[in-house]
């Protein structure tokens, strides 16, 4: 929040001053494209990059304690253990 007002509020300020004999329309339009953006991509990365780093380890002590997990699953949902071919 405070990074979209810290980036957001100047853009807006300079682009809508009144006491500006142009209006900066153009460049305030320009600017907050770029600026949404960089936001949105940012904000996808910091959603996405934990889910992709953590799904292999999480996987991984499934596997591993999938004995233990299925005593307190119901059946349902119970683990199937994958044995590696020798």
């Amino acid at each position: 929040m405070f990074n979209g007002l810290n980036f957001y509020f100047p853009l807006i300020f300079v682009a809508f001053d009144p006491r500006n004999a142009a209006n900066y329309d153009d460049l305030f339009s320009l600017l907050m494209t770029q600026l949404a953006f960089k936001q949105v991509g940012m904000n996808l990365v910091e959603y996405f990059l934990p889910i992709m780093q953590l799904e292999k380890p999480i996987n991984e002590l499934r596997t591993k304690f999938a004995s233990s997990l299925n005593n307190y699953l119901p059946e349902t949902e119970q683990i199937k253990l994958e044995l590696p071919e020798a």
